[in-house]
């Protein structure tokens, strides 16, 4: 039988406990005021500076970052995705490389030609991204609006903070979203109100139901109904399965803005 803890020995382990607490609020802090130093150079530089999350989504923008695209701060607020502000055809070479970089691995050429949301002559300018050591050169061209619509969009995503991401992008577009961190939930929440549901887009990689399984389920239900694939790197469905699957489009994340709403409209225009 184990015996049990002395009155002093459970007093020191409270106080190893309060020591670790307080150290751990300093370290936050020094963190914190880090931060806030960063920024504050930051806005002072001469060129554009951004901070982007593990989704490639906009945390911060300088001011001249802000000039030099285009946009206002309202803009990175409600969400931007980096991948976003590249020319359409750079942004599979760019979501390659922040994954390499991301798992420690060397990446090709960081040099991007980017696109401006107003319109307006182009020009070339250093971006510092997160975790890259390198200056992206990026030349700006005139971007195009993103396809929008009012439909019901039922998104399904394990991951907190992608799901987060992508309710805000599917909302700013003007769909109507109904959330759901799981397979087996989303499928619960279908079944109920079949009809309640314009377009699934659901995640490939979740535990116990996969975005495949959900989608063998949900159209088993209602064979009309239109769904949209988003994964990552997966070895458990590619494009050509997905596609024969009757989905209507297979996007990789990062999702990318235009790409999934012009693949949101195709999909729900089609199925009318």
């Amino acid at each position: 039988m184990s015996q049990k803890p002395s009155y002093e020995e459970l007093e020191q382990k409270i106080i190893s406990l309060e020591q670790a607490v307080e150290a751990r609020i300093k370290v936050e802090t020094a963190l914190v005021k880090s931060e806030k130093r960063f920024r504050e150079l930051a806005e002072l530089l001469p060129e554009a500076v951004f901070e982007s999350d593990l989704t490639i989504h906009i945390t911060f923008v300088n001011l001249h970052g802000l000039n030099m695209f285009g946009y206002t701060r309202d803009d990175f607020t409600e969400g931007i995705n980096g991948l976003d502000m590249l020319a359409k055809e750079e942004r599979q070479r760019a979501r390659g490389n922040f994954i390499k970089r991301m798992k420690g691995e060397k990446s090709g050429v960081s040099e991007y030609r980017g696109v401006k949301s107003q319109i307006g002559k182009g020009t070339t300018f250093n971006v510092y991204l997160p975790s890259m050591d390198e200056k992206l050169a990026i030349p700006v061209e005139e971007s195009k609006e993103s396809a929008r619509g009012s439909e019901r969009i039922l998104l399904v995503d394990d991951e907190t903070a992608g799901l987060n991401a992508m309710r805000k992008t599917l909302e700013l577009l003007g769909y109507r979203v109904t959330c759901s961190d799981s397979g087996i939930k989303a499928l619960e929440l279908f079944k109920k109100e079949p009809f309640a549901f314009d377009l699934i887009i659901t995640d490939m990689t979740m535990p116990v139901m996969t975005g495949k399984e959900l989608v063998k389920e949900i159209t088993g239900i209602r064979p009309d109904m239109p769904t949209i694939l988003c994964t990552g790197f997966s070895d458990q469905i590619d494009e050509n399965e997905a596609l024969d699957m009757g989905i209507c489009a297979f996007i990789l994340k990062p999702v990318i803005r235009n790409e999934i709403a012009s693949a949101i409209r195709k999909a729900l225009d089609t199925a009318k």
